[in-house]
């Protein structure tokens, strides 16, 4: 029989033990048990996901994990990626993510973000960011998160062309604190939109020989009537900076990047970055979380 004809009747047999299960004809441990007995079936012929789900559902964790492992023989990075983010396992999660990069196998952004950082990880994470901003004042409540994943990539893609990044308070704040975190030189504002204009404030110490000559990063979560941006390029122009450029978290439709200041060479956002170096993003932060 093929694959297909082999899964297929997997599936009416799953399907008529949840029926039995249902309706109490089979008890809970009976069902366990066949239920991991399809689950090894499905393995045997290399349908991953279906012993994917049964595996995590019934809690059978080195049956998972020797799923995983198979898919990342077979280079099915996706089913290897659910499989390692559900065991919580960084280390595994990393060596996936390098096979999809180098490989090219996968849709690289839709599961690199979705699945590639661990729960482990991304409460260290958190807690960075928890320190980051409570040193500006902020609280949880009025701070704006984005996915780690995305932030993070666009510190490693961007960073490295700029001089100086500047974060706005607060919808800029969680940006501000990857870039920060990579080790690029970060300075964080504040604005707040005010009747036709908006307010501003540097919430870090800064001096001319910051801004002269550099080549600078915004950050902000994205942009709608402009002001705010404007405010910030506004109080930049007494500098002679090189260049101006932003990243927003919200790209198109979010951001009306029609809006734009003239002054602002080119906007990025997290659709235009590219995923193929994250097993590099994903290996810095481990490292910089056990430094920590």
């Amino acid at each position: 029989m093929k694959k297909l004809d082999i899964e297929g009747f997997l599936d009416q047999e799953r399907n008529s033990l949840r029926d039995k299960h249902m309706h109490g004809v089979v008890s809970e441990d009976e069902f366990r048990s066949e239920l991991i007995s399809l689950g090894e079936r499905y393995l045997e012929i290399g349908a991953f996901f279906p012993a994917i789900y049964i595996f995590g559902d019934t809690q059978s964790y080195e049956k998972l994990r020797q799923t995983g492992e198979m898919a990342l023989r077979a280079k099915d990075g996706v089913a290897a990626l659910m499989v390692f983010d559900r065991l919580d396992d960084q280390s595994k999660l990393t060596e996936v993510v390098r096979l999809i990069c180098i490989d090219r196998t996968e849709d690289l952004k839709a599961y690199l973000t979705e699945y590639a950082i661990s729960d482990s990880t991304k409460k260290k994470l958190f807690k960075h960011f928890q320190s980051f901003y409570h040193g500006y004042g902020f609280t949880k409540g009025n701070v704006v998160v984005f996915k780690f994943s995305e932030v993070l990539q666009a510190a490693h893609s961007l960073g490295p062309n700029y001089d100086l990044i500047i974060g706005n308070a607060k919808g800029g704040l969680f940006s501000a604190h990857a870039f920060h975190l990579l080790g690029y030189n970060t300075k964080v504002c504040e604005t707040h939109r005010k009747g036709r204009g908006a307010t501003f404030k540097w919430l870090d110490s800064v001096e001319e020989a910051d801004f002269a000559g550099k080549k600078i990063l915004l950050l902000d979560k994205d942009i709608v009537s402009g002001r705010s941006l404007r405010r910030i390029v506004r109080e930049l122009s007494i500098y002679s900076y090189a260049k101006l450029d932003v990243f927003f978290n919200w790209g198109l439709p979010y951001s009306r990047l029609g809006n734009l200041p003239n002054e602002i060479n080119e906007a990025f956002h997290p659709e235009k970055l590219d995923y193929g170096d994250f097993y590099e993003v994903l290996e810095i932060i481990v490292s910089k979380i056990k430094a920590s």
